[in-house]
């Protein structure tokens, strides 16, 4: 086995992150919100989805999400 020659646990090849599953749902709720309002940045959006504003803006950061500027 490819784990007994590294020294490894069998466990840790086959290890998948639930994270990534979670953050597909987060993104399609900011999606939604950001839908109707275009211009809620992160926090507004935080609060209308009632969830943590840090997890809103890890979500938005890492797809690349960014509110539009009212002019």
């Amino acid at each position: 086995m490819v784990a007994e020659q590294f020294g490894i646990a069998r466990g840790t090849l086959y290890l998948t992150s639930k994270q990534g599953l979670k953050d597909k749902q987060y993104l399609e709720d900011i999606l939604l919100v950001m839908r109707e309002y275009p211009s809620y940045g992160q926090r507004r959006i935080a609060l209308s989805l009632g969830r943590n504003v840090k997890l809103v803006r890890r979500i938005m950061r890492k797809y690349g999400l960014r509110p539009k500027k009212k002019r």
